[in-house]
């Protein structure tokens, strides 16, 4: 065993085949990496040319050409080693230097299975590369300085060019790549080109290739919340937009922020950043990324909260209690709260529709609000017994009375209810029995701990209950203080109740469920009513069942008429038309 594999704890030929693994195979990754080595050997134009034809001896040509006008191959054959040379390059940008270059970029086009014969020129020399042989024989990867030549084409200028041989399919993906305009839906992976703006001038076959930013980076107003340097490079911040580092025109997407909040990083100098070899797929999370995760939290907390009342967006206070909870509780200047809505202003079909509410920025200290907590608790008495139940739903058909009492009344959306003086609506209605009707009573609001020291009376029509229900509204437990209840339950209010959201049946059979409960609850609480329209069946109901025999109309001198019902077991019963 020689003295050099003794002193070698690495695999060489392993390796190599390890390192083609690297790779996607992908032609946009493959066009990146072109485009990222031009930008590198400061190329400021790059031109792809494809050509697709068969010869005459009926043998396909499938070529893509790429020329960039950097520097080039230098160094004479010790240049061309370092870029052939993996983990090795010869870049001499002082920033390039600071990248810490992997060295395998050039490798991710000879690794395509798609990609048969590569011939690089530059500085009037030129080498071909037999990529079924490149990774696997090393008599020929080792032998590499033997076939480069003098190029004749080549006058020894600046620049690169490959010449790629290739399928077909590979040409329509590299093609695909640099000429797609789906930014909504592609990665910036798929889209190599889109960042290279003011950087590279990169053209397609003479047309110009668009480089701007993919539109889901872009930070602009009005989502802009700041923008300023961050260690020499131009640093964005917003609400809504995606997170992006511009690695020297490489888009590269960071998922480094909640709360809704992103950035935009144009790296142009310097290595702010680590991004992940060897396609710089992603940040690398470490302490500069920590670092610059904590520069941008301080400024967004900043800027919210210097910013007056009337300019910070919802979604901008909102968010400062998911980017950072714990700092948020303690500094922020700004809360969520929601206008409760007043049911009694208000048409709905659903418990999303009751419920919903009109946010709204408030300020700490600013002003007192009139916060309430999410339901009402009920006290009654029940046989000498006090009874208190917590309901979920139904604050909002108390808004008319507050308005009168309090003022108008907010719920906490988001915020430190420490700092906040957050209150609960108690509601004492009277005559609670089996049915779902009470009579009004009086309500007051009450601090945690402490008793109600102030009651009103309730004057509007008000309703409570447990939880939205499905199919049967009995199945919230609602308590109802309406002045005509008949009225009510052939309303809208009813619905407040219903929820069909999760259900495995339709929309409509769960309405249609709904409806009939309310139906029955009619029947219970009005034996002696029956509504328009009708049929036999509603009439059977009232008697109990059994087939309908007789019907006799009574008109009374005013009012709506009576129906004298009789069944086939003789049972006879008198019921007002409504």
């Amino acid at each position: 065993m020689t003295d050099r594999k003794l002193n070698s704890l690495v695999n060489e030929d392993k390796v190599r085949l390890a390192i083609k693994r690297l790779f996607t195979g992908a032609a946009s990754q493959i066009v990146g990496e072109i485009l990222q080595n031009a930008r590198r050997a400061g190329a400021r134009r790059v031109e792809f040319t494809t050509t697709s034809f068969t010869k005459p001896s009926g043998e396909a040509e499938n070529k893509i050409r790429v020329r960039d006008d950097g520097s080039g191959v230098l160094g004479g054959v010790e240049g061309w080693r370092a870029m052939l040379c993996i983990a090795e390059s010869s870049y001499q940008d002082q920033n390039v230097k600071m990248e810490d270059p992997l060295g395998i970029g050039l490798h991710a086009l000879f690794a395509c299975d798609q990609v048969h014969n590569v011939t690089i020129r530059s500085r009037g020399r030129k080498i071909e590369i037999d990529t079924g042989l490149w990774w696997t024989h090393s008599a020929y990867y080792s032998t590499w300085v033997e076939r480069l030549t003098v190029d004749e084409r080549d006058a020894g200028e600046g620049g690169l060019e490959l010449e790629i041989e290739c399928d077909p399919k590979f040409i329509e993906a590299a093609t695909r790549s640099l000429t797609s305009t789906d930014d909504v839906f592609r990665s910036p992976e798929d889209l190599p080109a889109r960042g290279y703006e003011g950087v590279i001038e990169i053209r397609l076959n003479g047309e110009a290739v668009d480089t701007s930013l993919m539109s889901r980076f872009v930070h602009r107003e009005p989502c802009l919340i700041w923008e300023g340097e961050y260690l020499g490079n131009r640093l964005r911040i917003a609400h809504g937009p995606r997170s992006c580092v511009n690695w020297y025109g490489q888009a590269v997407e960071d998922h480094l922020l909640d709360g809704g909040f992103s950035y935009y990083l144009e790296v142009r100098t310097g290595t702010p950043l680590d991004l992940r070899s060897p396609t710089r797929q992603g940040v690398i999370r470490n302490g500069k990324r920590e670092a610059l995760r904590r520069f941008i939290i301080d400024k967004i907390f900043e800027a919210v909260n210097g910013a007056p009342i009337e300019e910070v967006k919802i979604e901008w206070a909102r968010g400062l209690y998911s980017l950072d909870p714990e700092r948020a509780e303690a500094e922020a200047k700004y809360y969520v709260a929601g206008k409760i809505n007043n049911a009694a202003e208000a048409e709905f079909s659903s418990n999303e529709e009751f419920r919903w509410m009109e946010e709204e920025v408030k300020s700490y200290g600013r002003e007192e609000v009139l916060l309430l907590r999410r339901g009402v608790t009920v006290e009654y008495q029940d046989e000498g017994e006090r009874k208190r139940l917590n309901y979920q739903d139904g604050i909002e058909t108390f808004v008319e009375d507050l308005r009168n009492a309090h003022g108008e009344p907010y719920e906490l959306i988001v915020g430190t209810e420490g700092r906040l003086r957050v209150r609960e609506l108690i509601w004492r209605p009277r005559n609670v029995g089996k049915g779902i009707f009470v009579d009004a009573g009086v309500f007051a609001l009450s601090e945690e701990g402490s008793e109600p020291q102030e009651w009103h009376a309730v004057t509007g029509e008000v309703f409570t209950f447990s939880a939205p229900s499905t199919y049967d509204i009995l199945a919230a437990d609602p308590l109802v203080a309406a002045k005509d209840r008949y009225a009510w339950l052939r309303s809208y209010s009813p619905w407040a109740v219903f929820d069909p959201e999760g259900a495995e049946d339709r929309v409509s059979t769960c309405a249609d469920s709904f409806e009939k409960s309310i139906d029955d609850v009619i029947m219970y609480e009005f034996p002696d009513m029956i509504a328009e329209p009708l049929s036999l069946s509603d009439l059977s109901g009232r008697l109990g069942g059994g087939r309908v025999t007789n019907i006799h109309v009574v008109w009374p001198e005013k009012g709506r008429p009576r129906l004298r019902v009789t069944n086939e077991r003789g049972e006879e019963t008198e019921l007002k038309m409504i």
